[in-house]
């Protein structure tokens, strides 16, 4: 289903739901004033238990209710993978009839997991293998806001792997957040560095991209549709920082700009078209951002019997800034440099 007609779908179930009591709530919310989280507690559909999605909140200066992914509070567009290396199975949130292509063979995640909630911030889902899955694994997942105010609010992910099996598992996971600004369903993406009072950026990216282990801290997404006037507000997901950013931030080894509807397709592994447009409008216009923590066998995870692991990403917006000085960073260097173009090679792995 496309995006435009699950929007219609979801605009339906909220006034279905407005006057329908049921038993039970499919989407829960949670927050605080800038940004809320939605996390399904049911299977419905081709929705899985544990899927999320986020919006602005109340008091959040460009507005309240605006996707910070999309969705409009229902979540189905992005979702968590967790690969087994060593059993060639990937886990995904999304429910099994969804056609997911992959090289390894495809298990749900959905019917395993329990939904509890992080205070009034935010959910956990808790996901616990069966005995007959390949492996033996306790997968938790937080979706919750942290902060108190404005400059210090965040949108946080964090997923952890427990080896509850008696061999070691090598494993991987990928993010796939389907971005929007405003209306735009596909914004920019530019990666940004922060060096003292200095903020480095490298060139706007509206074709697909990849950087395999990222040295810049964040990346901005911003909306470049024409109606309405560009920019809306910005979105900001962290890389290597920024180190304000609690729980610190994971580096993903791999980072992708993707167009969605190429990515939603697929559980794990995705190879980016370097020469395809996905943020213009009147062609591809849809975007959305892969994280890898363990992208391949080299750079797995490893979990011994009885131990666990942890990764985080974050996502935060601010204001719309002053214009950024297009300067780059130069990859693998301790010192920053300035370029005489933002569309410096080194920007791009």
């Amino acid at each position: 289903m496309s995006h435009f007609m699950r929007a219609l779908s979801a605009v339906a179930a909220v006034v279905l739901a407005a006057a329908v009591t049921t038993p039970a709530e499919a989407v829960l919310s949670a927050g605080n004033n800038y940004y809320q989280v939605y996390v399904n507690d049911v299977e419905t559909n081709n929705d899985g238990v544990g899927q999320y999605t986020a919006t602005t909140g109340p008091l959040h200066p460009a507005g309240n209710n605006l996707n910070v992914l999309f969705g409009y509070g229902t979540p189905w567009s992005s979702f968590s993978t967790i690969r087994s290396y060593s059993s060639g199975t990937d886990y995904v949130q999304t429910p099994s009839q969804i056609p997911l292509t992959s090289t390894f063979s495809v298990q749900t995640l959905s019917s395993n997991g329990t939904v509890t909630a992080l205070g009034s911030t935010g959910f956990r889902t808790t996901y616990v293998l069966p005995p007959t899955a390949p492996d033996q694994l306790t997968i938790i997942q937080d979706v919750r806001v942290n902060g108190t105010t404005f400059s210090n609010s965040t949108i946080e992910v964090t997923t952890t792997i427990s080896n509850t099996g008696s061999t070691l598992v090598q494993a991987g996971v990928r993010y796939l957040w389907d971005y929007q600004i405003g209306n735009d369903d596909g914004p920019t993406f530019q990666p940004v560095s922060f060096f003292q009072n200095f903020t480095t950026t490298c060139g706007t990216l509206v074709k697909e991209a990849q950087f395999i282990l990222p040295t810049f801290d964040a990346y901005r997404i911003e909306d470049n549709d024409v109606n309405p006037a560009p920019p809306t507000f910005d979105i900001f997901g962290t890389v290597n920082g920024p180190s304000t950013i609690t729980p610190v931030p994971t580096r993903p080894d791999l980072l992708q700009n993707v167009g969605w509807a190429r990515a939603y397709g697929t559980a794990f592994e995705f190879t980016v078209d370097p020469t395809l447009t996905v943020a213009v409008a009147g062609q591809i216009n849809d975007t959305a951002v892969n994280y890898y923590f363990g992208h391949d066998n080299a750079s797995a995870l490893s979990i011994a019997p009885g131990e666990a692991v942890t990764v985080s990403a974050s996502i935060y917006l601010t204001p719309l800034p002053p214009p950024p000085v297009l300067n780059c960073i130069t990859r693998n260097s301790r010192f920053w440099f300035t370029h005489a173009s933002s569309d410096d090679p080194n920007c791009i792995t």
